[in-house]
């Protein structure tokens, strides 16, 4: 038969095991989320580029979004990294522009204090592009639409092995009032531009992910790409035009 001390220790014997189990689960799920925390979004056997997950902020009212962004080096391309650096960045959905707003360096292993005043030679706000990894996926953590539909590329114009013009197909915007459509263009494999054509004008105006307005409107000259742009951008915007009655 059990005594009532024997029955009070396994109790407590009870209670022990209880605490001890939740203190590993707490420990292994904080361990998680610290593991899971840094989502590489670009590497090669150089750099590496990883998103905070724990630092993204959307303020869906003004429709912008903050994070922070790791930056690693491997010196001898050994596929071990080392941090130098971490971004704080804002995209600014409306606009479509993401904007650098703050700066960590890495000292003796560590991140000093965020500061504003840091070198952009290139300026600090870029527009943004279809097929922008980084983009894509803040959208998705953040519980937002994607900014572009997938890119679809289709090669309009090409002059040499490497000097090629693409046009995403898939994110052409058309102004049937004003007789306007804005495409995206991927010039060789890396290389971004926009480009509106004005139909009425026979005009292109372009920009790329440095210029704050866009460039002068512009008569393509013949069989030069901005032309080939603008014959498909119009033959774009009659197919959707069509699409619509």
């Amino acid at each position: 038969m059990i005594t009532f001390v024997e029955c009070r220790n396994f109790l407590k014997l009870l209670m022990f095991l209880l605490i001890v189990t939740v203190s590993l689960i707490s420990h292994v799920a904080y361990a998680n989320d610290e593991s899971d925390r840094w989502m590489a979004f670009n590497q090669d056997s150089y750099w590496k580029m990883s998103l905070d997950t724990q630092t993204i902020k959307y303020d869906k009212e003004q429709d912008r979004v903050t994070y922070w962004i790791k930056y690693e080096r491997s010196v001898n391309r050994n596929g071990v990294y080392v941090p130098t650096h971490l971004n704080h960045e804002m995209i600014d959905f409306k606009n479509r522009t993401v904007t650098k707003i703050g700066e960590s360096k890495y000292i003796n292993g560590a991140p000093n204090a965020e500061t504003t005043n840091f070198e952009a030679p290139e300026g600090v706000t870029f527009n943004l592009f279809p097929g922008d990894t980084l983009t894509d996926l803040v959208s998705r953590l953040c519980g937002r639409q994607p900014l572009y539909a997938k890119p679809l590329w289709k090669v309009v114009y090409t002059q040499g092995q490497l000097d090629k013009y693409s046009i995403d197909l898939n994110n052409i915007e058309v102004d049937a009032l004003n007789h306007r459509a804005l495409v995206y263009v991927l010039w060789g494999n890396s290389h971004n531009d926009s480009y509106i054509c004005d139909f009425d004008k026979g005009t292109v105006s372009g920009r790329d992910a440095y210029d704050r307005y866009w460039g002068r409107e512009e008569i393509p000259v013949p069989e030069s790409y901005r032309e080939a742009i603008y014959n498909e951008a119009y033959k774009q915007y009659k197919a959707q035009l069509s699409s619509e009655l």
